[in-house]
């Protein structure tokens, strides 16, 4: 499932990566916000994160880069699956944020712009249980 993942996830220019030095590199960059996954979708290349888990709503929406956390166990192969594991957490949060790429829009003339309503880039960092 982590193959279709990092597919689906770099189909629309997000990144995928792997290891604590990996996170480490990425996490030292100016304008970076880390949160913790909830879960990835396989099928979507969607990571999950929580507000409450996150240390509130702003976290991963306004900096520039936004890494996300996750565990290979965290990854689930559909939205239906997605929402079995996350469901006490929707009770729980102020907000959960479904994470599918970098923040893209298109003006009346079709250009493509990245970054203009949340995180220009976007990467999911696979660690191992600590």
């Amino acid at each position: 499932m982590i193959d279709r993942f990092t597919r689906e996830l770099e189909a629309v220019g997000g990144h995928v990566h792997h290891g604590r030095e990996a996170l480490a590199e990425l996490a030292a960059g100016e304008g970076v916000s880390v949160t913790p996954c909830l879960a990835l979708i396989a099928e979507t290349g969607t990571a999950i994160v929580s507000a409450r888990l996150s240390g509130g709503r702003r976290a991963g929406l306004v900096e520039p880069v936004h890494v996300i956390e996750a565990a290979e166990s965290q990854l689930v192969a559909d939205l239906a699956a997605a929402l079995r594991v996350v469901g006490p957490e929707l009770a729980a949060s102020s907000a959960v944020t479904f994470v599918t790429g970098p923040s893209r829009t298109a003006d009346i003339e079709q250009n493509l712009i990245r970054g203009v309503h949340g995180p220009g880039e976007v990467h999911v960092v696979f660690v191992p249980p600590s």
